[in-house]
């Protein structure tokens, strides 16, 4: 089952990727995702091979740039 707070985060990026806004809250919440995704993927199987899409890949190198200087 889904918690609010895992909604809310999903929402939040669904917004940011739309085009409406975003800020601190959205690229934070990109971030909890993708540490999620990243503890789904040291699963193994078939859990390896899922990823986001390519403007959610796009955000979160905006945001890895912005605040480190570099890509990651």
């Amino acid at each position: 089952m889904v918690s609010y707070e895992q909604h809310d985060a999903v929402a939040l990026v669904r917004q940011g990727l739309d085009g409406r806004g975003r800020d601190e809250q959205t690229l934070s919440s990109a971030m909890t995702l993708a540490e999620r995704l990243g503890r789904i993927q040291q699963l193994g199987g078939a859990f390896e091979k899922v990823s986001f899409s390519p403007q959610m890949q796009a955000l979160l190198s905006g945001h890895l740039v912005g605040t480190a200087g570099c890509a990651v």
